[in-house]
């Protein structure tokens, strides 16, 4: 029986993908939770989805055992659309060790983990294949790039990964749109004259002396036509 050493490789866009990202907002909600948050074993979900699979033993018909390794690669907090893979720490860490001959085989939960901005991250998934094998968990299978069926199919799931997070970008981006038009505060901080009301979530409260500066601003702009240099000026001086 062959034995084969196995790499894992998680990602979160967000932190709230990750259990620090939901530590962090129970403790600032100061409600409890209703299950345990285990700091020590981040990204849950796909964690637990890999392992899964890899206790599955994918290849044991082929007579090929696969072995667990130490080797967990976690990018957590990471984008896989705005950063660019020169900037990914966790994946460039995977790929120096598949490099070294570390492991054989790396395990992913999806294929956008390795990144959705289509080319780039194609690109890059394929280079690991000079030094390593990858599986995909949700796809039950290993990725190949071999023919032309293998180049079309791969560079559509890409293509798909990235699509899925521009839709997301402009939902998000109507849906805040929306809440601020119906005169919610979205979060960030406030504009000089608010502060975050001290008891309504997503609302702002006027802070009267700022208030009367603003009004002021407003006044000296459009009713006497000052510029910005000399509104300055004058604000200054008071």
């Amino acid at each position: 029986m062959q034995e084969l050493r196995v790499a894992t490789f998680t990602r979160g866009s967000t932190n709230k993908q990750t259990n620090r990202g939901k530590a962090k907002k129970a403790a600032q909600s100061k409600k409890a939770a209703s299950r345990e948050i285990m700091i020590d074993n981040d990204l849950p979900l796909q964690k637990e989805m890999i392992k899964q699979f890899i206790d599955s033993q994918p290849e044991k018909d082929k007579g090929i055992y696969w072995v667990m390794t130490d080797l967990e690669y976690v990018e957590a907090g990471v984008s896989g659309f705005h950063t660019h893979v020169s900037k990914r720490k966790g994946l460039n860490q995977a790929f120096e060790d598949a490099k070294a001959g570390l492991f054989d085989i790396l395990v992913i939960y999806k294929l956008d983990r390795f990144g959705r901005r289509s080319v780039e991250s194609l690109n890059h998934a394929i280079k690991f294949l000079k030094f390593c094998r990858i599986w995909v968990v949700d796809k039950n299978r290993e990725f190949t790039n071999n023919g032309d069926a293998d180049e079309i199919m791969n560079f559509i799931e890409f293509w798909s990964a990235k699509k899925s997070s521009v839709d997301t970008k402009i939902r998000v981006t109507d849906a805040m749109m929306l809440i601020h038009k119906e005169g919610y505060w979205t979060g960030g901080n406030p504009p000089f004259g608010y502060i975050n009301h001290s008891d309504i979530s997503n609302m702002l409260q006027i802070v009267p002396e700022e208030a009367e500066i603003v009004k002021s601003i407003y006044s000296m702009y459009t009713v006497y036509g000052y510029g910005i240099l000399k509104i300055a000026v004058i604000l200054n001086e008071q």
